[in-house]
């Protein structure tokens, strides 16, 4: 998998058919059904003879420093015989995603031997579901520190978003009507006194189904991600 030189980003949901109600869906963090991230649920996505498979460890509900409602999720990715742990939250404004996760731009397994420390934030990866409608579009900000095995640099990020009309996809798992979002990652990085662009190749593009999650991704690099499983449809 091709990754920035000298710092790395693995850089970005959603409409859908009703689906049987689960416990994992019930209780999933913030009542997001877009993405629910519930403890336990699972998702293996495969591009080429690659596979990444995503879990949920944890859910917390809390406050943040100013007293308002904030809720962790710990999720790990498994790629290549590694396993990468991220932090996300939600808040009544949506949901907040790291740039080194899956579900912020369809790149998986994080800094190889690194640390990415978020240090701003503006905007969120995904609203809630209701805010989420074809037409809609948002732009999210992020700065982060890159620190490993390579020098360390200053990362701003951009992701610009656009939700398009629902489609239908047909995948592994079945048929489904999945909300299509567009996104492009605009951003730079700075190693001592030298800043260079992030060297994105394209749009990427989400599709997702409303209590299953991400079918499919185009990232903003060269791979394709498509679900191949996951505990939330029935029988698979």
């Amino acid at each position: 998998m091709k990754k920035c030189p000298t710092f790395l980003i693995a850089l970005g949901i959603l409409w859908l058919i009703p689906r049987p109600a689960s416990a994992q869906v019930k209780t999933a963090a913030c009542g997001l059904r877009n993405l629910p991230l519930a403890a336990g649920n699972t998702w293996t996505y495969r591009s080429g003879s690659v596979d990444v498979t995503i879990r949920v460890l944890e859910v917390t509900a809390g406050k943040d420093a100013a007293g308002r409602p904030v809720t962790k999720i710990s999720v790990e990715e498994k790629l290549h015989g590694r396993t990468h742990t991220t932090s996300m939250s939600c808040t009544t404004q949506g949901l907040s995603v790291p740039p080194d996760s899956f579900f912020f731009a369809g790149e998986p397994g994080g800094a190889v031997g690194g640390k990415f420390t978020e240090t701003a934030r503006e905007g969120v990866t995904w609203p809630q579901d209701a805010a989420l409608a074809p037409g809609i579009s948002w732009v999210e900000k992020v700065k982060a520190d890159q620190s490993g095995p390579h020098l360390a640099a200053h990362v701003e990020v951009e992701r610009h978003v656009a939700v398009k009309g629902p489609e239908q996809v047909v995948s592994p798992l079945g048929r489904f009507t999945a909300q299509r979002v567009g996104f492009e990652l605009r951003g730079r990085g700075v190693v001592k006194d030298q800043k260079q662009e992030l060297p994105v190749k394209r749009p990427g593009t989400f599709w997702i189904a409303r209590g299953v999650g991400v079918l499919r991704v185009e990232d903003a690099f060269d791979r394709a991600w498509e679900l191949v499983g996951t505990n939330l449809v029935p029988g698979r």
